[in-house]
Formats: structure tokens, C-alpha cells, sequence
């Protein structure tokens, strides 16, 4: 969701889309707390992947463990 904006991918409204600049919440894995970063694509079953802004290559990561910046 980019302001506000609802999209569907896969037959299913995402929780964060292409491009939605994120962060990691305090209560996710320690390597994910409190950094920022974009997402790259939704890949299913509510994995993001995600290029941070701290790191050089993308992760894939839970959406349970994001929240928008």
C-alpha cells in the first residue's frame, strides 16, 4: 500500500507494494529491527522481497516482521 493505494497481485490485496519504503518493527528478528528500506516485489505467501538501505543485495522477508517507514 503506497498512501493509501490498495494493490493486488496474485489474486490477493498486498500489505505493502512495489516501491513502499519500509521498516523492520521492534519486535522482528534482531537483523531486521529498525532498518530501512524499499520493496522490490511481492513474492507469496506474505514474503517481500526487500534492498535496504544499509545492504548492497535484497532479502526476503516476512510481512509480519515490516511496517510502513
Amino acid at each position: 500500500m503506497i498512501s493509501g493505494i490498495s494493490v493486488i497481485a496474485q489474486g490477493k490485496r498486498l500489505k505493502f507494494a512495489p516501491g513502499a519504503r519500509i521498516v523492520g518493527r521492534q519486535d522482528g528478528p534482531l537483523e531486521y529491527r529498525s532498518r530501512v528500506g524499499t520493496v522490490v516485489e511481492y513474492l507469496g505467501a506474505s514474503l517481500y522481497k526487500l534492498k535496504f538501505d544499509d545492504k548492497a543485495h535484497e532479502d526476503c522477508v516476512l510481512s509480519q516482521w515490516l511496517e510502513l517507514e
